[in-house]
């Protein structure tokens, strides 16, 4: 039987060859569609290296060995956040250090902070990480002739707008 965490290994693997094999799959069509489905795929890819790194902590992925091995074989190799970053989330091995990581850049330092008062308000890191994909989505109804409205109209569908 597999355990929940080989599960989760399992799906998370799957889900960046996904992300990588449609971005360049997007990039070599090229133009507006490179762009506007670029940016919306990169986004994806940050968030699940954040939450693949969050939901890390207390699992056999955090202790030192593993995270820059297993840990960060997960992490999707396109994003706002990669390489630098993405180097930056393979060494964190808490909370503290994981909003330093993201410290220098200014969305998703907003967004952590978002997590960080979780407590004060009722918004979590989902929350917020949801909010901006809605953003995202919405402006690729902007352009014209492209397929980024294709992605965005199935985003949209699957967030709920």
């Amino acid at each position: 039987m597999l355990e929940e965490v080989e599960i989760e290994i399992i799906k998370n693997s799957l889900m960046k060859l996904y992300l990588e094999d449609f971005y360049y799959f997007c990039q070599s069509i090229g133009g507006d569609t490179a762009v506007v489905m670029g940016e919306i795929l990169k986004a994806r890819a940050d968030q699940r290296a954040i939450n693949i790194t969050l939901n890390s902590f207390g699992t056999p992925l955090n202790e030192p060995s593993m995270r820059t091995s297993d840990r960060k074989r997960l992490y999707p190799s396109i994003g706002f956040l990669y390489p630098a970053g993405i180097d930056k989330l393979a060494d964190v091995a808490d909370e503290a250090a994981l909003g330093g990581a993201l410290d220098y850049h200014p969305t998703y330092r907003e967004i952590w902070a978002v997590h960080q008062n979780e407590s004060m308000d009722d918004r979590s890191i989902d929350d917020a990480f949801y909010e901006r994909e809605v953003r995202m989505l919405e402006l690729a109804f902007e352009g014209q002739m492209h397929f980024g409205a294709l992605l965005a109209t199935g985003g949209c569908a699957v967030v709920g707008v």
